[in-house]
C-alpha cells in the first residue's frame, strides 16, 4: 500500500519540526563549538616564550616566561664580553627568575641572553646600551 508517508503507510514525521534530529544536532554542534573554544583558549594562554636581562648594582636579573611547565631551560648570558650559563627549571606557570653575579655589571654594556628548553621552547633578547657617560659639553 502506498500511503501519504511512503510505502506501507510509513511512519509520520515528528511534530517537533521539519528536522526531527534538531535536538541531537544542537547537542553535537554545541560540543564541537565548546571543544574549539577550549582549544583556542589553550593556544591563547600558551604565550610565546620570552627572556629578559636587567643589570643591577652587583648582579644581572634574568627572567623568562611563556616556557612549558617544568621545562628544563639552559640560559646563556653574555654581558660585557663575559659569558655565563645557568640551568633552571620553569615553574608550573612556565616562568623562571634568577640573579647572576658577574665581575662587571654595567648598563652601558651590551647584553644578550638566550634560553632554550628541553621541550622545544626558546627565546632570546638583546639589551643595547644607550647613551652613557657624562653629558657632552657644547
Amino acid at each position: 500500500m502506498l500511503g501519504l508517508y511512503g510505502a506501507g503507510g510509513g511512519r509520520r514525521p515528528s511534530t517537533r519540526g521539519f528536522f526531527w534530529h534538531t535536538e541531537s544536532v544542537k547537542l553535537i554542534v554545541s560540543i564541537v563549538a565548546a571543544l574549539a573554544l577550549a582549544a583556542s583558549a589553550t593556544a591563547a594562554v600558551q604565550a610565546k616564550p620570552s627572556v629578559h636581562v636587567t643589570p643591577g648594582e652587583t648582579a644581572l636579573a634574568v627572567s623568562g616566561q611563556g616556557f612549558k611547565a617544568g621545562e628544563k631551560v639552559s640560559v646563556m648570558v653574555f654581558h660585557g664580553g663575559v659569558r655565563a650559563v645557568r640551568n633552571v627549571t620553569a615553574t608550573a606557570n612556565g616562568a623562571f627568575r634568577f640573579r647572576l653575579s658577574m665581575a662587571v655589571v654595567d648598563e652601558c654594556l651590551y647584553s644578550y641572553v638566550h634560553a632554550k628548553g628541553n621541550k622545544g621552547s626558546k627565546a632570546s633578547s638583546r639589551n643595547m646600551p644607550g647613551p652613557c657617560g657624562p653629558p657632552i659639553q657644547p
